[in-house]
């Protein structure tokens, strides 16, 4: 009597736990059903997007390095990156008839003031300088542009400064640091008679850095350049001058972009785009794609009537270049049927529509604008389902 008493209850108890699993089952699949019929909706809106290419390239400009016999001290008349006019005394240079490298010693005082005006004229913008600073000096040491990544470490460094510069007392440290800084340049040339001046020999922008290469650089080489002259440009050690300076012609100049010839087939000449460089944005007309058979390389060279003051003496210039701007529907790419259509909600009903695709980009895609009144259009609803649609289906 137990055991049968003891076996109807076990019965039982399984016969409770496929009930449990049953309606648990069905609850799955009821959740699954109801989900499969969720619908969503998504506004379809007019975008433009903006196609670029962020390329790295050359300067071409007419210059030239400036400097004279006298192998002494520099005391600079005008500050780096100032504008001269033809004929104005640009630095006067002093003859070092020692032999104890006051030329050297003159360009470290020089560069310590440097330092301390920067770091002045940052203290209260450093916060907001800091990081764009610090990004440029790690993206240049990251490609290995080590030209470059000097400039960008010395403005991190005044970066820095500026926030110490802050401090009143740490500030008023810094201006006495100048002043004795300037009289240990007087002391170097105390006993220097007749200091030779150089003069600017046209109207431009005086840089207290020459990188060598400004006979080979110049305008007139841009307008035959070819991929292959270029490399061997690039080849070429810089000229070594007792120069001071160089003075650079503010007219014509020329940027050019090695890439290849895929992305060269993209671009038009005769046309205008717009190039964003990290001082400043400036727009620039495509006057020549140069190629050669032997390679895939290419060459945009983009040309400008007036050079800005703010490009730096930088040789290389990184640069994002406006391509094309794409106006379309912007739709969720997900929405797409078959055979380029989507399914919209209109009058209460599932009606689809044949789009033309334009560009797909981040999960977006931009599809054509259509006259026809029965296309798709800005301000529309966008069905986005799991479940099959058809024309005409009625929308709860």
């Amino acid at each position: 009597m137990v055991r049968r008493s003891h076996g109807k209850r076990l019965l039982w108890e399984i016969l409770c736990v496929l009930l449990l699993l049953s309606l648990l089952l069905l609850t799955i699949l009821e959740e699954i059903s109801r989900s499969s019929d969720t619908l969503s909706f998504e506004r379809v809106d007019l975008v433009s997007y903006t196609l670029t290419d962020t390329l790295y390239g050359y300067v071409f400009r007419d210059e030239i390095a400036v400097g004279t016999a006298n192998n002494g001290p520099v005391a600079y008349q005008l500050s780096d990156g100032e504008t001269a006019q033809k004929g104005q005394v640009l630095a006067q240079v002093y003859r070092d008839d020692t032999g104890t490298d006051k030329r050297e010693r003159a360009k470290e005082l020089y560069a310590k003031i440097a330092e301390y005006e920067a770091a002045l004229a940052a203290a209260d913008s450093w916060r907001a300088d800091f990081h764009g600073a610090y990004t440029a000096l790690m993206r240049d040491l990251g490609t290995e542009n080590h030209a470059d990544a000097a400039t960008r470490a010395a403005k991190l460094a005044a970066v820095i400064g500026g926030r110490d510069a802050q401090k009143e007392a740490c500030a008023d440290a810094m201006r006495a640091e100048i002043e004795s800084l300037r009289a240990q340049l007087t002391a170097l040339t105390v006993h220097t008679n007749d200091p030779s001046p150089v003069k600017a020999e046209f109207d431009g922008i005086f840089y207290h850095r020459a990188d060598g290469l400004e006979a080979l650089f110049g305008t007139d080489t841009a307008d035959t350049l070819s991929p292959a002259a270029l490399r061997e440009l690039l080849l070429v050690p810089p000229a070594a001058a007792n120069t001071v300076g160089k003075l650079v012609n503010t007219g014509a100049w020329y940027l050019v972009l090695p890439t290849d010839s895929a992305t060269a087939v993209t671009y038009q000449t005769e046309q205008t785009y717009t190039l964003h460089f990290e001082n400043g944005t400036l727009s620039m007309q495509l006057t020549r794609i140069a190629t050669e058979d032997a390679s895939d390389a290419a060459l945009l060279i983009f040309r400008a009537e007036q050079m800005p003051a703010w490009l730096s003496t930088a040789r290389g210039q990184r640069v994002s270049v406006e391509k094309q701007t794409v106006s379309g529907l912007c739709i969720p790419a997900c929405a797409m049927a078959d055979k380029d259509t989507v399914y919209i909600a209109r009058n209460g009903k599932a009606q689809l529509c044949p789009v033309t695709p334009l560009l797909y980009q981040n999960g977006c895609l931009l599809v054509q604008q259509s006259e026809d009144p029965n296309a798709l259009r800005a301000g529309d609803t966008v069905i986005v389902s799991t479940r099959q649609l058809f024309p005409g289906k009625v929308l709860e």
